[in-house]
């Protein structure tokens, strides 16, 4: 999937919706990099990752996957892929440590003082080789430069940049590979640490806070009842246009039902997307939740290209109590995993499409919830933030409704929505020109015939695995 196209799927299915850590440096990522691939030049940068919450931004290797960590030590990685083999080879990642302060007296340790400290822990560790290791400038703050080699079963060619970035935490860079790229490795590194900036997080950080409060004490007020009398009647159209030409079109519709012996909201959602040079996507999904948010099922199938080419992804998700349940095929391949659901925060897929129905639209305010990711297993901190009035097109015709904006991930662009002044989406720029606008069946049915067919189709689910005979 290209850069684009991911940016925007990721907006559309939002809606749809301590030596001790020295040792874990020294082992991180080994177990991600399965074979050697062929020697590889450094490669492009992309767009900025900004993470304001941990105050640093950079520009990540072009055509790497991200994954972020969602934890105090492991922050974000990214991961690069041999072209032939398919094996990762090579990974760049961000961790954050709190050190303990060297016994060297009084006042601030100096950064030469952390180098002899962490030279002592990795020799002492017995898993990392040291071939160089000394202190330089970067991004006005001073840095701890390491290279080496770990020692064991894997053999991996490390390096380790340590940045001061305020008295009491380190960030660290780490990039990681295959001994035979150590030039293309390091000059990758090289060029993505110079695209380092760093900024004080502390505003970001309260205004993180102020939203997720605002985000519990919002799902704390949902009662079935107002949720219930807040659905569509009559099923949704919209159209989607890519640099002002029809690409695609979704189909909502909503209902009140009973899952389990429980009351809720089901929203089904059929997706159809055909954008120039990518290939034809459909996306199905079925999902429902209590309003309470306490129990949550949703079954996903997505198909990308045609005929025998086509690659067909089936998920089924289940929330009980406070775990999920989520399970993925993909090519006959099939993987079942948990994740324990955050207190308070956590926005249900069905709940999470009605959104600004539910909140107050006549003040701005801006709410920061939890929501699963299912590729990652893990949940992505959402920000959904109410701006204000404005005047939207519709079909050509100006009409009045609210601003709004969705942000599907701390680090991700904002998508920008307008909702009428019942929290109805009207239109939405999801960025990279890509336009989501209300429609009419028979507008989406002139341009797409089998529209009308797909979506009233019943999701498909993943066919049984075929067992060879025992012989």
């Amino acid at each position: 999937m290209s850069p684009m196209m991911e940016r925007s799927m990721k907006h559309i299915y939002g809606l749809i919706l301590a030596a001790a850590l020295v040792v874990l440096i020294a082992r991180a990522d080994a177990q991600d990099v399965v074979a050697e691939p062929a020697p590889a030049p450094a490669v492009e940068l992309g767009p900025r990752y900004i993470d304001a919450a941990h105050g640093f931004s950079l520009k990540a290797p072009l055509g790497t996957v991200r994954q972020r960590g969602f934890s105090t030590a492991r922050l974000v990685s990214w991961s690069m892929r041999d072209d032939k083999s398919n094996v990762i080879a090579w990974t760049f990642s961000v961790l954050q440590v709190l050190p303990k302060k060297p016994d060297s007296g009084a006042g601030k340790p100096s950064l030469d003082t952390y180098r002899q400290m962490l030279e002592a822990q990795l020799q002492q560790s017995g898993q990392y080789k040291i071939d160089s290791a000394k202190v330089i400038p970067l991004g006005g703050k001073g840095a701890i430069d390491i290279r080496g080699v770990t020692q064991g079963p894997i053999t991996l060619w490390k390096r380790q940049v340590w940045v001061l970035a305020d008295p009491e935490r380190f960030l660290v860079f780490l990039m990681a590979g295959p001994t035979s790229m150590k030039d293309a490795l390091d000059a990758t590194c090289t060029r993505v640490l110079e695209t380092l900036q760093f900024t004080d997080p502390t505003e970001a950080r309260k205004a993180m806070k102020a939203n997720l409060a605002r985000g519990a004490e919002l799902m704390a007020a949902l009662a079935g009842k107002k949720v219930g009398e807040l659905l569509s009647k009559e099923p949704r159209w919209y159209l989607w246009s890519y640099k002002g030409k029809v690409v695609g079109f979704m189909n909502v519709s909503e209902e009140w039902a009973v899952q389990d012996r429980l009351d809720g909201v089901q929203v089904k959602t059929c997706l159809l997307m055909e954008i120039p040079g990518d290939r034809r996507r459909l996306s199905q999904r079925l999902e429902f939740s209590t309003a309470a948010g306490d129990s949550e099922r949703w079954t996903q199938a997505e198909t990308t290209g045609d005929g025998a080419q086509a690659s067909h992804l089936y998920e089924t998700g289940l929330r009980k109590a406070d775990v999920i349940v989520c399970q993925r095929s993909l090519g006959g391949r099939s993987k079942t995993e948990k994740q324990q659901v955050p207190d308070n925060i956590y926005l249900t897929k069905p709940l999470a499409w009605m959104f600004f129905r539910l909140a107050d639209l006549t003040k701005p305010a801006a709410y920061s919830l939890a929501c699963y990711a299912s590729a990652e297993n893990n949940f992505d901190m959402r920000t959904l933030t109410v701006v204000g009035p404005e005047a939207c097109m519709i079909d050509g015709k100006q009409v009045q409704a609210v601003r709004v904006s969705d942000q599907a991930a701390a680090d991700a662009e904002p998508a920008t929505l307008w909702v009428d002044a019942a929290g109805n989406i009207l239109r939405m720029n999801s960025g990279n020109d890509l336009v989501m606008e209300l429609s009419s069946a028979q507008a989406v049915l002139r341009h797409f015939p089998s529209a009308q067919t797909l979506a009233g189709q019943a999701v498909p689910v993943a066919p049984p695995v075929r067992l060879a005979p025992v012989r």
